[in-house]
């Protein structure tokens, strides 16, 4: 498929309507375009990370805005990408630990934790 043709497009197009079909057609499919994909598998904050980890030339800093959304992919992100902002990894932290102690405070469960 040439990357210009309209069905090269329309598949792109319907790949980046989801981000797992996105993140797969920028790894799989030659002439896929980077930016358009990256946006589209952005959404979700595996993908995100996924992206970071396996497209070449992908926006690190981009990826990890998206990543940071969930406390796990920050943490694995910052864990296993090299241009990683740690800052970024710590303030999702920091959320998250904000959000564990407000659940422990109203149910009473500490020793659970």
């Amino acid at each position: 498929m040439n990357n210009l043709s309209k069905e090269f497009l329309a598949a792109q197009e319907e790949a980046c309507k989801n981000p797992w079909t996105a993140l797969f057609f920028i790894k799989y499919v030659n002439g896929a375009d980077l930016v358009k994909c990256q946006k589209a598998a952005c959404k979700d904050p595996e993908c995100a990370y996924l992206f970071a980890v396996d497209v070449v030339n992908a926006d690190i800093e981009y990826c990890q805005e998206a990543a940071c959304k969930d406390t796990c992919y920050a943490y694995l992100f910052a864990r296993d990408i090299k241009k990683a902002d740690i800052n970024k990894y710590q303030k999702s932290a920091l959320k998250f630990e904000h959000v564990l102690s407000s659940f422990r405070n109203k149910c009473k469960i500490y020793s659970l934790f």
